[in-house]
């Protein structure tokens, strides 16, 4: 897992998208303790979630490739079931999708999967949804 991070570590060798997701995640995570109800809360990073999956399948459907489109296509099917299993099961159920989520950051790489996305995208969102899992697996 290490040397995954550190392949996309240099292949998106900004470090500014990393403290962008850290600062929109305080953003998140305070609005969650401080201004939102707990089921707020929930509904808040549900919307987070699905958005961010929501974005790869937007790239996929500029690039017109259809291999990645169906990967996309695939992964935000899968993050919207986690995401209503986090709602309407038990909030583990979306830490659960963010964690995956991570995984999915990781793998646009050009090694990997290929969907033209933006190159401050994944560190962004690997930033965001690492701190905003832990938050939901502490509180909720």
């Amino acid at each position: 897992m290490m040397a995954v991070i550190s392949k996309v570590l240099r292949y998106h060798s900004k470090w500014r998208p990393l403290l962008q997701g850290i600062f929109f995640a305080w953003i998140s995570v305070s609005l969650s303790i401080y201004v939102l109800s707990p089921r707020q809360s929930l509904e808040l990073h549900a919307l987070v979630l699905v958005l961010a999956a929501t974005v790869y399948l937007g790239a996929a459907l500029s690039a017109g490739s259809e291999k990645e489109l169906r990967q996309e296509g695939i992964q935000a099917f899968v993050f919207y079931l986690f995401t209503l299993a986090g709602l309407w099961v038990s909030p583990v159920w979306l830490g659960v999708g963010y964690v995956l989520h991570i995984v999915w950051d990781l793998s646009h790489h050009p090694e990997h999967i290929r969907t033209k996305i933006a190159d401050w995208v994944p560190p962004l969102c690997l930033t965001y949804d690492l701190i905003v899992a832990v938050y939901i697996f502490l509180v909720h």
